[in-house]
């Protein structure tokens, strides 16, 4: 049987270089999210949509990359509000807007978008990932130090809309190349196999016997499926209900036994 094509990473419902972004109006941007969200119009999600491509106008203005907005995270069914392609990282961005201090909810919730976008995404195996939350309404006094596992994914860091240019100035410094934006973009999306191709691989070079081996030895399973097989003549001879618990660890027989 040929093997199944992986997904393909689905695009966001914005994406456009940091010149093409812009030079588009909000308004445009806004427009084109809620084309692809397929909802009638929400007057809270579009000021939050508003609010985030105001605050990344003059983020990005000086700066050369690539914008994805409401980036899909398949595996997880949920939306990463922003990802910069920058010329050498990838940067995650989730908004909280009118909030005025971090969460560790929103941490976790960025560093997951981070960890499958690592882990699932075959572009971004290689490269360096920064979860970055941003509390639109929180000033932070400085950035927090970046702490990168052996994965290259960061620890998720919270900062104020005060210090974002100066974080993506420094990632920049220290990532100064290695990511083609389109190439990232048309990666291959490779989640978690389903537990029916996961078991296709597993006995892929052994017998049928392997997969119905079970740890309990022929007696112990005979004697079991006598003893189930007599109580329900007897149920049967005297009209009556009798319940049959059969009980083990896993792997010692039990569906086998009942089959």
């Amino acid at each position: 049987m040929e093997a199944p094509t992986p997904h393909r990473l689905p695009r966001a419902w914005y994406s456009a270089s940091f010149p093409t972004f812009l030079s588009h109006s909000t308004a445009e941007v806004v427009g084109q999210l809620f084309l692809h969200s397929h909802a009638p119009p929400d007057p809270e999600q579009r000021d939050a949509w508003a609010a985030a491509v105001d605050l990344l106008k003059p983020l990005l203005a000086t700066r050369t990359g690539h914008l994805l907005l409401e980036f899909n995270i398949p595996r997880m069914g949920l939306r990463a509000d922003a990802v910069l392609l920058l010329p050498g990282c990838i940067v995650i961005l989730e908004f909280k807007v009118g909030e005025k201090h971090p969460t560790p909810a929103a941490r976790s919730q960025v560093w997951e978008y981070a960890l499958d976008t690592k882990n699932f995404h075959e572009p971004s195996h290689a490269l360096p990932i920064i979860p970055v939350l941003v509390p639109t309404r929180w000033q932070s006094a400085e950035l927090p130090p970046r702490q990168f596992a052996a994965d290259g994914v960061c620890q998720p860091i919270a900062v104020g809309v005060n210090l974002l240019p100066r974080l993506l100035d420094e990632l920049q410094r220290e990532f100064p190349a290695g990511l083609d934006p389109q190439r990232w973009i048309a990666g291959r999306y490779k989640p978690t196999p389903t537990i029916i191709e996961a078991a296709r691989h597993l006995y892929a070079n052994h017998s049928v016997a392997d997969i119905v081996r079970t740890e309990a030895d022929e007696r112990n399973l005979s004697d079991t499926a006598r003893r189930v097989e007599a109580l329900i003549q007897q149920a049967q001879a005297n009209n009556e209900k009798i319940i049959c618990f059969v009980t083990g660890v896993p792997g010692a027989g039990k569906t086998h036994v009942t089959m």
